[in-house]
């Protein structure tokens, strides 16, 4: 699978995440799976929901899963990639399955960040 040009990533490149503060490494799967999960996430924010971490790992066909911990890091490194590009997270659109409620890494207001991001994409794409 190819890159995405909006992705400005390669194999072994270190990601920085701001919220877990660690380094991220990008692996081929991640590289191959990030354009995937960013548009499953486009989707969702112009219907201006949320998805839960097992129905995004579904979404992914389960090249993620939602337990372990790895599809953090490949929402970090999302959230990284978004605001290198001015846009907001797409990260506060999953939520835990039990709770409705972000990830525990989720730096800042989710219900807020959810908002203006249904907002830029509703734009961005004419929706």
């Amino acid at each position: 699978m190819g890159q995405s040009s909006h992705f400005r990533y390669h194999i072994g490149q270190k990601v920085h995440s701001t919220a877990r503060k660690k380094d991220i490494c990008i692996t081929e799967l991640m590289l191959e799976t990030l354009p995937v999960m960013r548009g499953v996430l486009i989707q969702v924010a112009l219907r201006k929901e949320t998805i839960t971490y097992k129905q995004l790992s579904v979404a992914l066909d389960r090249r993620y899963y939602p337990y372990q911990g790895v599809l953090g890091d490949a929402l970090d490194v999302l959230s990284e990639d978004c605001i290198d590009h001015d846009e907001r997270s797409l990260a506060a659109l999953v939520v835990r399955g039990d709770t409705s409620e972000v990830g525990y890494a989720f730096l800042g207001d989710a219900a807020a960040e959810r908002e203006v991001c249904y907002q830029h994409w509703a734009k961005e794409l004419g929706a």
